[in-house]
Formats: C-alpha cells, structure tokens, sequence
C-alpha cells in the first residue's frame, strides 16, 4: 500500500510532460528540475523494502503498481486538461458541487455491481463507521480537492502537483 501511494505521487512528471505536450509551457530547466527530483524522491521511498514483514502481510504486485502509475497520470491528465479548458471565472463552488453530485450518483450504481458480481462484499455501515466516514468526506477529500484546486487554478498545474507529493 505504501509503495502504491508512493509511486501515485510521481505525478509531477506526468504533469510536467502533459503540460509540455498540451498547454504548450515552455522547456524550462527548473520545472524539468523540480519534476525530476520530485519523482527521484518518489523512487527512494518506494525502492525500500519493508523489514520484518509477517507472513500474513499484504505484498506488493507489479500489476497494483502499474494501475498506480496509471492513476498518477491519469491524476496529471485531468490536472492539465483542467487548467487548460477551465474559463478564467469557474465558479470553485459549483465545479465541486458537479463533480460531487456525479460521484453520488455514480457510486451506488459501482457498489451495487461490484456486489452483484462479487469482485467486492458490500456490508452497510454503523452509525459510527458512517459519520467517521462522512467527517472524511468533508474534511479529508472534499476541503483537500477544493483547496487543490484552486491552487492549481492560481498556480500552474505542476507547482501545483509538485506541492501534492
């Protein structure tokens, strides 16, 4: 899990090249830097491996890897594209509230088939499990994408990603 959340924080270079190839951001040395050094700071972190690990412990697979170097670029993608298309007065409040109401909608339809075909058992919350997991919501996701945002609204989206990770 480590590893994974590691190798999707490599998404600066993703951002760096995206932003090269789609926004047309002039090569410079320094956002080449900060990119590099950002993903060679990823590479140490996740090159370690873990010591006296049970047996019973989680391993690592090339293949989770992969969909987390996937994801990192999927995450830099949507960043630039972002940055790219967004009028100059997107209204922050109403970009979240769609992109909330698209994950509300979308999601009991992802738990309901992934229960039908039973990739992933569904088991309802407790009261306790859900305010904890409504508290997280809020706080943890939705304040964080929010302030994310318009960071990369303000800035670039590699200053951006390079603060992320």
């Amino acid at each position: 899990v480590a590893t994974n959340t590691v190798i999707s924080s490599s998404s600066s270079v993703f951002t760096f090249v995206f932003s090269l190839i789609i926004c047309r951001d002039p090569f410079r040395w320094s956002s080449f830097a900060a990119a590099v050094l950002s993903l060679l700071g990823c590479s140490l972190v996740a090159a370690q491996a873990p010591q006296n690990v049970s047996k019973s412990a989680v391993t690592n697979s090339n293949f989770g890897d992969l969909l987390a170097l996937v994801s990192a670029g999927m995450f830099a993608l949507s960043s630039v594209l972002l940055r790219k298309h967004a009028p100059q007065d997107l209204d922050m409040n109403s970009y979240m509230g769609v992109t909330g109401l698209l994950a509300l909608t979308a999601a009991p339809a992802l738990l309901y088939t992934a229960d039908a075909f039973a990739w992933e058992r569904f088991v309802a919350p407790s009261p306790r499990v859900f305010a904890a997991l409504t508290a997280n919501a809020l706080f943890g996701c939705t304040l964080a994408n929010y302030f994310y945002n318009s960071a990369l609204l303000l800035l670039s989206p590699l200053v951006a990603n390079i603060c992320l990770s």
